[in-house]
């Protein structure tokens, strides 16, 4: 690791944050935490992520679904999900859906969605630790941990269409609107797009990994970032 690079990582080490968690999730939930830190977009270049990808493709190709949800970096999120009484066939955690999507078979399938996401995503697949990227113009004061109320509108990305949300799902919040689903699923309402200038970048700690292991997840994604040209102020 060069100078630069372990300069990089103390500044942002320093000044992650962790977002606010509701009383019920801190009574309920103590093990779970979201860190998060912003950045700036002033220009962006291009980006392959071919050496990258390959080495991915070659760690996961020809490995099951279970095989996927049984390893190492992926068995926390999943038994995790499991407590939480979702079904995993259904609502898989984020990084392991990547995978079982995209690595495990002998053609490729990386989804590119924008510079900014596919960096982001390139970070979560390296490291194995669910990485989320808001657009920071489109959160409405503090970010929070809590519990779906009920009822709530949420559009996925991807989706064309909104769904009410049952009562106590886990979802990242600002103070108008369901943000995420934890470590399943973004919201469309603040997706990253051409006039993005200012994103929140977040890391998903769950029993089972570590703040450490969050933070390397973090600051990977913060160095793919820079690399197509996105700082950090």
């Amino acid at each position: 690791m060069n100078n630069n690079h372990m300069n990089m990582t103390r500044v942002v080490s320093k000044n992650i944050e962790e977002i606010i968690k509701s009383e019920a999730v801190k009574k309920a939930l103590p093990g779970v935490h979201v860190w998060a830190i912003q950045l700036s977009i002033n220009a962006m270049v291009e980006e392959t992520w071919e050496e990258e990808i390959q080495q991915i493709h070659l760690k996961w190709n020809g490995k099951s679904r279970s095989e996927v949800m049984s390893s190492q970096g992926q068995k926390p999120y999943v038994d995790f999900m499991k407590s939480l009484g979702l079904n995993i066939k259904k609502q898989p955690p984020s990084v392991a859906n990547l995978i079982t999507r995209g690595f495990t078979k002998d053609t490729i399938r990386f989804p590119r969605i924008h510079p900014v996401v596919d960096a982001v995503n390139i970070a979560a697949l390296q490291t194995e630790v669910s990485l989320g990227v808001f657009d920071a113009a489109h959160v409405e004061g503090n970010l929070q941990l809590n519990f779906s109320e009920g009822g709530e509108l949420f559009q996925g990305i991807g989706s064309d269409k909104h769904v009410e949300l049952e009562r106590n799902l886990l979802v990242l919040s600002d103070q108008e609107k369901v943000l995420s689903l934890f470590s399943v699923r973004d919201s469309q309402t603040q997706a990253i797009h051409e006039e993005t200038k200012n994103v929140w970048l977040l890391g998903c700690q769950v029993p089972g990994v570590s703040k450490d292991e969050t933070f390397k997840g973090i600051e990977q994604a913060v160095a793919n970032l820079q690399n197509i040209g996105v700082k950090y102020e």
